[in-house]
């Protein structure tokens, strides 16, 4: 199957822009587009409703929790960035 797969185009990353620049690359039916997003669906309640958002901050569903380096100057602690994991919404 994946030597099938040919494409003018591969975007990585489904979220808002990623879903806009997939959608418009492939208006024009000669090229191949293909996105790849390693998380879900946004359909959760949560995710549709703005104070149901800060719910979603370190969920492992819907972040990324991509971990900081140690940091000396507050006792070796690490903080957590986050990152949406989710396709961007319509």
């Amino acid at each position: 199957m994946l030597e099938d797969m040919k494409a003018d185009y591969l975007i990585l990353g489904g979220g808002s822009a990623g879903c806009v620049l997939a959608h418009r690359l492939s208006e024009d039916p000669r090229r191949r587009v293909i996105l790849v997003e390693a998380g879900g669906e946004a359909d959760s309640f949560l995710v549709r409703m703005p104070a149901g958002r800060a719910r979603l901050i370190a969920d492992p569903r819907y972040d990324w929790r991509h971990p900081s380096e140690r940091d000396p100057s507050i006792q070796g602690r690490r903080f957590f960035w986050s990152g949406g994991k989710l396709l961007g919404l319509r």
